[in-house]
């Protein structure tokens, strides 16, 4: 799917010819992109794919075997992240957990589903950050978990510049995304009442607060120490 770039991208695909199929459409962002994608996949099965990232040549084989051996509320396999370029990290995700996913994401998007998931469960387009735990959480409230294939099989590019969209999301801005999420699916917290909404906004708020605190504190240590420093050696 070529959300709408500029570059040569079609001149490129074209060169594969019918072992591609290739659609562009006007920007819409990288959730509308997945939807988009997941309408027209022909497959029982797909892999969100981002444009910078790669896979192991083994990943569908060895994904695709461990969803098969599963029960059917298993809706999708993710596997470790192995990063290139501005770092060699191997991550080390848990193992899959309702219980710890209510408390952040640390599953990647780069995942083998179900394409009847996908095409039933769509991405929230209407958010820039964090779809990918909202579409996992959508997932469990309705009764689908995940599960986790635990080798680096998922090749993840970090940007020398921090050029990735959380790297570039303020701190915030990713907070108040958070809470909006943890909103829309209080009923899987298991919390319905309206003042729980305000509570956590304004918990968010103060980690947001507390946070920019310590980091002007410190900023401030750091120029008085390099002060004194600075005169000590006079």
């Amino acid at each position: 799917v070529d959300d709408g770039s500029s570059d040569d991208t079609n001149e490129v695909v074209t060169k594969y010819g019918d072992l591609v199929d290739y659609y562009f459409k006007v920007n819409g962002g990288i959730s509308s992109a997945r939807n988009y994608g997941a309408k027209r996949a022909k497959g029982d099965y797909i892999v969100f794919l981002d444009s910078d990232d790669k896979l192991d040549q083994t990943f569908v084989e060895k994904t695709y075997e461990r969803l098969l051996e599963e029960s059917a509320d298993v809706g999708y396999v993710y596997t470790q992240l192995r990063c290139f370029d501005a770092s060699d990290e191997v991550t080390e995700f848990r193992g899959y957990s309702a219980h710890h996913l209510k408390n952040s994401n640390y599953i990647p998007s780069g995942c083998l589903v179900k394409s009847e998931l996908a095409r039933r469960f769509h991405y929230d387009e209407e958010l820039a950050v964090l779809e990918d735990w909202d579409f996992y959480l959508t997932l469990a409230e309705n009764g689908f978990i995940g599960v986790l294939l635990n080798e680096p099989l998922y090749f993840y590019r970090k940007h020398f510049d921090k050029g990735s969209t959380l790297d570039r999301t303020s701190q915030r801005r990713y907070l108040r995304v958070r809470h909006l999420i943890m909103v829309k699916h209080r009923t899987f917290y298991g919390i319905r009442s309206t003042t729980w909404h305000w509570s956590l906004y304004l918990a968010h708020e103060a980690i947001f607060t507390c946070q920019q605190g310590l980091t002007k504190v410190w900023a401030s240590l750091r120029s008085s120490t390099q002060s004194s420093a600075a005169q000590t050696k006079r």
